[in-house]
């Protein structure tokens, strides 16, 4: 008799939905759902930030000047009753127009969280902190009301980083490739930080003879993939250090004067090349409006006609109205190999931190001509760009600058050749009350405004090629 083996196929049970979803649009608390020729609310992961569009019928002058900019934009959808808001974002232009529908008025934004785009970031962790960690000081050091939500399942990476006045939204970008992550930040500035496909939304589906209206190319392979990776570096003497993984001719060409021997070249063209030439899976989806969707999560998509069945990972979707559609952007992820994760740490730990203590003014002096000092002795000799002695061992000069406001704290940087010896003054009161200070210090100063430094060159081998006061 012969043995029946039971196959297991996972798969889910749709229940149809019984009733429309119902939905609002308000701008500064007052619905203007009746008054809208369309409207579209874009959500989307790291590195992508939320938007909306919305085109107002202002046919009898109603809108005119009443919205100004940074007023706040809601979207509410549900099944119930349309007061569980799905988008709060800021308004950033108005637009007057008049075309074939008349007097219409657009008002555009982003989501709330649009500010991480305009936050620049200056920050040394040296192996001590896990990703959490630095997401929690992150949050700290330069946001104002938002919280995290660390999920991961990675809480031991401590990676080397350096960031130089970086955005924060870059930053965050960085962080999600180290640990193979999604992120974005919702209505209530969380921001939210999860294992990439690990979220079903049990809620909504994509499925044919219900939700779903179309699909385009899911199921065909990106015309991103690449079968030949080309790798371009440079030796130090301006030599090029070439590395070529793979045979096709799909080709993609890296330039990366960062990478000086033929170890590191091959590191890199081996790690992208193992990117590069997995298969990945795009597409779109347009349904029936889906209210609880969140950037990054899974939903089951439908469509026999196609042989489509299965969960696929959302990274952007769009609201639109008055087509009550919600547009779905797939894209399926290809695997991050060891190798090209420790490049990216690699990368991130040799960033140059070049202004350190987030000083705001500098005072600048290269060199190239006299008006650049306010005083020197007859000795002080610039050539090439440097300034030196012309005789003697001993020289000094004197450079001011006036600032429209007080500083508190100084940065002294000086580059050049047989430096020890050189004495700094400073003053922050034109000279009067005069401090002496030393390079690479965060140095703590009087409040002032009439800056005065002066440099005492000791040595007749001393060549200065630049100096800089950076001020904070």
């Amino acid at each position: 008799m012969p043995r029946i083996t039971d196959i297991k196929q996972k798969g889910f049970i749709w229940l149809p939905r019984e009733s429309p979803a119902i939905y609002d649009i308000k701008i500064n608390s007052e619905s203007i759902k009746t008054k809208i020729w369309s409207a579209e609310f874009t959500r989307a992961v790291c590195p992508e930030i939320g938007f909306f569009k919305i085109i107002l019928d202002n046919n009898n002058a109603e809108y005119t000047d009443k919205f100004t900019h940074d007023t706040g934009v809601e979207l509410f959808i549900d099944f119930v009753d349309g007061t569980t808001r799905r988008f709060y974002g800021l308004i950033d232009t108005l637009k007057n127009v008049y075309d074939d529908k008349g007097f219409t008025i657009e008002v555009a934004g982003n989501h709330i969280s649009g500010e991480l785009l305009n936050i620049t970031v200056t920050e040394s962790f040296n192996a001590g902190h896990t990703i959490s960690e630095i997401l929690t000081q992150l949050n700290t050091t330069y946001l104002s009301g938002y919280t995290i939500n660390y999920t991961c399942t990675d809480t031991a990476t401590k990676p080397t980083i350096n960031w130089n006045n970086k955005p924060f939204w870059e930053c965050i970008f960085d962080l999600t490739k180290l640990v193979n992550a999604d992120t974005y930040v919702d209505d209530n500035k969380i921001i939210q930080f999860f294992d990439k496909n690990s979220i079903l939304n049990e809620n909504e589906t994509i499925v044919w003879n219900d939700t779903l209206i179309s699909t385009e190319g899911l199921g065909t392979e990106t015309l991103t993939k690449k079968d030949k990776i080309i790798v371009y570096g440079d030796d130090g003497e301006g030599l090029p250090i070439i590395s070529v993984s793979g045979t096709g001719t799909k080709e993609s060409v890296i330039f990366d004067s960062k990478i000086t021997t033929e170890n590191m070249a091959d590191e890199l063209s081996n790690a992208e090349y193992s990117v590069a030439s997995q298969t990945n899976l795009e597409g779109k989806a347009i349904s029936f409006i889906l209210p609880s969707l969140q950037p990054g999560q899974k939903i089951w998509i439908t469509n026999p006609t196609m042989n489509i069945l299965d969960s696929y990972p959302i990274y952007k979707y769009t609201h639109k109205f008055y087509d009550e559609q919600t547009e779905c952007f797939i894209q399926t992820d290809k695997d991050t190999p060891h190798l090209f994760k420790k490049r990216i740490e690699n990368e991130l730990a040799l960033q140059t931190i070049t202004n350190p203590y987030k000083c705001t003014t500098s005072l600048n002096l290269t060199f190239d001509s006299y008006d650049e000092l306010t005083a020197h002795d007859s000795n002080i000799s610039l050539s090439e760009g440097k300034v030196k002695l012309s005789s003697g061992v001993e020289g000094t000069f004197t450079a001011t600058k006036t600032l429209t406001s007080n500083i508190s704290f100084i940065h002294l940087k000086a580059v050049g050749s047989n430096l020890i010896g050189t004495t700094y003054q400073f003053s922050t009161d034109g000279g009067d009350t005069i401090m002496y200070i030393i390079p690479e210090a965060k140095i703590t100063v009087p409040a002032g405004t009439s800056i005065w430094i002066k440099v005492n060159i000791n040595s007749a081998s001393t060549e200065m090629d630049s100096l800089a006061v950076l001020m904070g």
